[in-house]
């Protein structure tokens, strides 16, 4: 069986460990006919069934941090081409990527689950402005000179926008010690039903609220092949409070696996494996 691993980026609270959780129920709950089939699991289930309790329950999933990283392979076989696989959650922590562009290194580990067979999931949510402030918006005096920057607020990486951090781990690997090759690059727009309307598609959102990243994408087809994806991995907002209440007492009413949504273009299912079955499809 090849065992493809597939590298999953993504800044933190951008949706990975939802996502892990609702998958992981998919695939066990048999409520609805899902692509993938699991045939075993190696690693410490534990993690995987504490946060897919609180995925059923309509509770925010606690984000993963670097102490809390799994090594979970999953065995799974497609069911329509029956060919069988190895699908590797690794390096789900966000603070380890925000930690990689700020000390501009990363572990060999990290760039040996690059530079093996399988794909890259890259999440962000459409549930926070992506948009960076502008000098204008700032409201910054240029004219004035340096006295009138003395109560600006000392530059740190957090100042950076989120698109500019991908771009530079997605350029990153486009040079050693990374392997030039083309990567499959399955884009997880997390939060989706915050976005969701007949007029937007997950491209499109893509392109207005990531320009930068959308056009390092389209500029360098021969480092990534794209597929965008829209998902709501809980169906709705399901915060605790009292605005959101008749929200979340719709959604727990609702089979589980219905509350997911998934979109590729104009296409809408509840199948959370899409993006991993495109990734790991051959070709």
């Amino acid at each position: 069986m090849p065992e493809i691993y597939h590298t999953i980026i993504g800044m933190p609270s951008s949706g990975k460990t939802t996502f892990l959780a609702a998958f992981w129920h998919l695939l066990n709950a048999g409520e609805l006919k899902s692509t993938l089939e699991l045939e075993t699991l190696k690693g410490d289930s534990s993690y995987l069934d504490r946060i897919v309790e609180m995925w059923r329950r309509c509770k925010r999933v606690l984000r993963t941090s670097i102490a809390e990283e799994n090594d979970i392979v999953m065995y799974l076989k497609d069911q329509a081409g029956q060919r069988s696989f190895a699908l590797s959650f690794r390096d789900l922590s966000g603070e380890a990527f925000k930690n990689q562009f700020a000390t501009r290194t990363c572990t060999p580990e990290f760039v040996e689950h690059v530079n093996s067979d399988g794909g890259i999931l890259l999440f962000m949510t459409a549930d926070r402005p992506h948009q960076a402030v502008s000098i204008l918006d700032a409201g910054v005096d240029l004219v004035g000179g340096p006295d009138n920057f003395a109560d600006a607020t000392e530059w740190t990486h957090d100042c950076v926008s989120e698109q500019a951090k991908l771009v530079d781990l997605l350029r990153g690997m486009q040079q050693q010690p990374y392997d030039i090759k083309l990567r499959k690059l399955a884009i997880v727009i997390s939060a989706w039903d915050v976005a969701a309307n007949d007029e937007v598609t997950p491209d499109s959102w893509l392109r207005a609220e990531m320009p930068f990243l959308w056009q390092f994408l389209v500029t360098n087809p021969q480092s990534f092949s794209l597929k965008v994806y829209g998902v709501s991995a809980q169906g709705g907002d399901v915060s605790e409070n009292a605005d959101n209440a008749e929200v979340r007492t719709a959604l727990l009413k609702k089979i589980p696996s219905e509350r997911i949504v998934v979109q590729h273009g104009g296409d809408v299912s509840s199948d959370l494996s899409r993006p991993v079955l495109w990734l790991s499809e051959q070709g």
